[in-house]
């Protein structure tokens, strides 16, 4: 059955490249014929535009042409798609930076005077550790956190009437609640709650991550985002059997997700599976194989030999 409904969300995510749902509206735009406002951070730029944020920001690659678009000449974004024009030395150093280096971070942070950062695709884990540390180092202060981006500012004169006014607390936060009368038998993929839950967890709100997915389930529960997420949340409070029990669910239905097959290769190996997790990890591809969390995976099931 799993498998016949992941064939079935595969058909609406085909559909889904011409059309998605308003959650606003409460309605399914169409996107034949031309270009949506879905596929690009509006609402995070709209933020930066209403409020006349000027600087230097470090953004992530794919926001970068958006973002100029928009924003210039107030905003000197930190990369964008020309990579001809800052080189592959350069890029390989954002590469590393977006995939959580701190160090590298702090470096440009000084040598380009960035006072903002701007990110995108919250629902990529090699974005986990850079977001985390904004959010915990005292000079940077989240502004805006919504489905598209999270927008930090750093804590100097220029930007503090709008970080008196914006500053977030995210103990505060409360999971938005659709009105399921409204919603009445469309099929939705509920990507808000997940790209939410996402930055929610990594930002270390554990529970209000947890909160916003059980939220999203009651819409629509087959999608593997969702119980990724909680299956992440088990196994940030070592809950193991329950963190495989998500995962089992996530991977049925979603084949293909690297991230999947990682944290089940985690998963078994804190549940004492070690053939298990070698077979998980063995296919994780692309740029996950690299994240310092794989690697040390890898590290631990090596010492433990065959």
């Amino acid at each position: 059955n799993l498998l016949m409904i992941n064939h079935m969300i595969k058909t609406i995510d085909a559909f889904s490249l011409q059309g998605y749902f308003d959650f606003d509206k409460y309605e399914r735009k169409s996107e034949y014929g031309g270009v949506s406002k879905h596929n690009f951070p509006e609402q995070a730029v709209d933020f930066l535009v209403e409020n006349n944020i000027k600087g230097g920001i470090f953004n992530d690659f794919n926001s970068g042409a958006y973002l100029i678009g928009r924003t210039f000449p107030n905003i000197k974004v930190f990369i964008d798609g020309r990579t001809e024009v800052y080189g592959s030395t350069f890029f390989q150093l954002y590469r590393k930076t977006i995939e959580g280096d701190s160090q590298n971070f702090d470096r440009f942070q000084k040598k380009f005077d960035l006072t903002g950062a701007f990110l995108n695709l919250l629902y990529d884990p090699s974005y986990a550790k850079i977001i985390k540390h904004l959010h915990k180092s005292p000079e940077w202060v989240l502004v805006y956190f919504d489905y598209d981006a999270v927008v930090f500012l750093k804590d100097v004169e220029k930007n503090r009437q709008v970080i008196d006014k914006f500053a977030i607390d995210l103990k505060d936060y409360k999971t938005e609640r659709l009105d399921i009368a409204k919603l009445g038998l469309k099929n939705i993929t509920p990507y808000r709650y997940a790209n939410r839950a996402y930055a929610l967890l990594n930002m270390g709100e554990v529970d209000k991550a947890k909160e916003e997915a059980l939220e999203a389930l009651k819409y629509f529960p087959y999608y593997s985002h969702l119980h990724v997420i909680l299956g992440k949340v088990d196994i940030e409070n070592n809950d193991f059997e329950n963190a495989f029990k998500e995962l089992r669910i996530a991977k049925l239905l979603d084949q293909k997700d690297p991230e999947i097959r990682y944290l089940l290769a985690l998963t078994y190996f804190n549940l004492g599976e070690p053939d298990k997790a070698r077979q998980q990890l063995s296919r994780v591809q692309g740029k996950l194989r690299r994240i310092p969390e794989v690697v040390e995976l890898e590290e631990k099931l090596s010492a433990l030999g065959k």
